[in-house]
């Protein structure tokens, strides 16, 4: 069976030419024109202190948070004005903010055995 893949280039260039800006890891623009923020959880694992730190981040920001099958969470309805600020937020909470779009994603990983 071959399972090689062919390289889609011109996919390749446009997520070359937009990682090109310092800081910026595809804005999810939603259809309602606000925006969604993917927040990077290693492993899926966080404190209760992490949890309350993202639920402030949401409560000031955002519409909703939604836990996603790719390990995440996605802050969604966050305005326009607010993305950066929002995006600070999850920042200094000690998270990463992901790609949203088409992009590489985050592999997934079981960590079950570290709390049996």
């Amino acid at each position: 069976m071959d399972t090689s893949a062919v390289p889609d280039r011109e996919l390749r260039e446009a997520t070359v030419a937009r990682k090109k800006h310092p800081g910026y890891r595809c804005p999810g623009k939603q259809r309602d024109g606000n925006y969604a923020l993917s927040v990077g959880i290693p492993t899926a694992c966080f404190s209760g202190k992490q949890l309350r730190q993202l639920a402030d981040v949401i409560d000031k920001y955002a519409k909703v948070g939604h836990f996603s099958t790719a390990q995440s969470l996605i802050i969604v309805g966050i305005p326009e004005d607010l993305y950066y600020e929002a995006r600070q937020a999850v920042l200094d909470a000690g998270f990463d903010v992901r790609s949203i779009g088409r992009d590489v994603r985050q592999a997934k990983c079981c960590p079950g055995a570290d709390f049996s």
